[in-house]
């Protein structure tokens, strides 16, 4: 083992004996799991499209044969979407100018770390608010421009963070090195972003705890934990690291229950 290796190993030990664990980094992310997995029970959902679907379904294999769900995933790499073997269909496309994701043709959107992504959010938002039956959904999860994280990696150049991720994140190097525009992903401008589109906001949730790209290095791991710990007591919704959104186009297509707490 390298020198290098060797001390990056050393640092990750000592920021996980110094995480926070009950201030879970991930809460948006299992919240999005979760949720996702009560959308895709409800009796009228069948036709459910992942944007920005990669190689990998967010979701055990068996949820298709469970739920009776015919899934299709879209996403700009041809490689990774044809390489998804849990997708019915597959497409290529940019998500905010692509007719692919069609007229009237799901019950259901997910979109898990891909909004910030998107160059226009705003034309996303509306191919995806026709896609949607009435009534219809769409959940997404995404990262805000203001993570410590994210205000890192829109410094660095492009080149040099793919060399940086291929030495600290080797199994997620491909995934973490796409461009990147933060395009309308704090909060209100998501929220306001949807509600142009004509989407109705049945859910929003945002987490600040975020210092998990960080672990390689001790000292900045704990400066940007005490960041994350400062924004949430400040608990400005804008400052958040992550955000979790459930979007609804008007209309009785869902027989389900809405029943939830909104964090607004």
């Amino acid at each position: 083992m390298s020198i290098f290796r060797r001390f990056i190993d050393l640092n990750v030990k000592l920021s996980r004996l110094c995480n926070l664990r009950n201030l879970g980094e991930y809460v948006t992310h299992v919240e999005y799991l979760r949720l996702a997995a009560l959308l895709f029970s409800a009796p009228d959902v069948k036709r459910v499209m992942d944007v920005a679907a990669g190689a990998n379904w967010q979701f055990p294999y068996a949820y298709q044969d469970a739920y009776g769900l015919e899934l299709s995933g879209m996403d700009i790499d041809a490689d990774a979407v044809n390489a998804n073997t849990s997708l019915d269909f597959r497409y290529t496309g940019d998500a905010c100018c692509s007719s692919r994701i069609g007229v009237g043709n799901y019950d259901l959107l997910t979109c898990y770390s891909g909004i910030e992504h998107f160059p226009d959010v705003q034309s996303f938002l509306e191919n995806a608010f026709a896609s949607l039956r009435p009534g219809g959904a769409l959940i997404a999860q995404f990262p805000s421009p203001l993570a410590p994280f994210a205000i890192l990696n829109r410094l660095l150049p492009q080149r040099f963070k793919k060399n940086v991720l291929s030495s600290l994140f080797r199994s997620k190097a491909d995934e973490l090195g796409h461009p990147i525009h933060y395009d309308k992903c704090r909060f209100s401008e998501f929220k306001a972003a949807a509600e142009r589109a004509g989407f109705h906001v049945e859910y929003g949730l945002r987490w600040y705890m975020s210092s998990g790209y960080f672990t390689w290095l001790f000292p900045l791991f704990m400066l940007s934990q005490l960041v994350d710990i400062i924004r949430l007591i400040l608990g400005t919704k804008d400052m958040a690291s992550y955000n979790l959104f459930v979007l609804r186009r008007p209309g009785d297509h869902f027989l389900i229950k809405w029943s939830w707490h909104s964090d607004f």
